[in-house]
């Protein structure tokens, strides 16, 4: 590591003093390594909590149990029946819709074995519909290779996948339960 000239200050045996090293190293480390939350580097990406993460993390492994105890059909009947106490709010922010597919993403990737795409789009469908986000889940099929995807939809785009992987799915009519 190189200090500028303007910020050191020898000491009799001619090195960089520990208090100078101290602080040119505090500021090289990142904000978000300093912090209890992960900082982006753009601005504008919306600011994840640890606590928020480890809450996704949670709400997967229910999901995960959920599915394989009582199938697909009731653990959706389950989310949309919490959905019916929430008032739907149709001029939600962006930012709330980036942050929770955000905090979904790092809970994914940071838990134990693998999120499936179905248990990913069941957390996210589950914290938007607590935050008032009119959104609905969708699941696709591709014949050929045989492939089977969920994503959820706001506002008619796609919220955790991109628009041309979703062309690639015939998507199966509405989901009841």
């Amino acid at each position: 590591m190189i200090v500028p000239p303007a910020q050191t200050s020898l000491t009799p045996s001619g090195s960089v003093s520990v208090l100078d090293r101290a602080a040119t190293i505090s500021r090289e480390v990142p904000r978000w390594h300093a912090t209890s939350a992960w900082r982006p580097r753009d601005a504008a990406e919306p600011r994840v909590r640890w606590w928020s993460v480890a809450a996704c993390m949670m709400s997967i492994a229910l999901v995960r149990q959920s599915l394989t105890w009582f199938g697909f059909a009731r653990t959706l009947r389950r989310i949309r029946g919490r959905r019916e106490r929430i008032e739907v709010n149709t001029d939600l922010s962006p930012n709330i819709v980036a942050t929770a597919d955000r905090v979904v993403a790092f809970a994914a990737a940071l838990y134990p074995g693998r999120a499936l795409c179905l248990e990913r789009s069941l957390v996210l469908y589950d914290r938007l519909r607590r935050a008032g986000a009119a959104v609905e889940i969708q699941i696709g099929v591709q014949a050929t290779p045989f492939a089977a995807h969920a994503w959820v939809m706001y506002c008619g785009e796609p919220v955790n996948d991109s628009a041309e992987h979703v062309s690639h799915f015939v998507v199966m009519p509405e989901l009841r339960s």
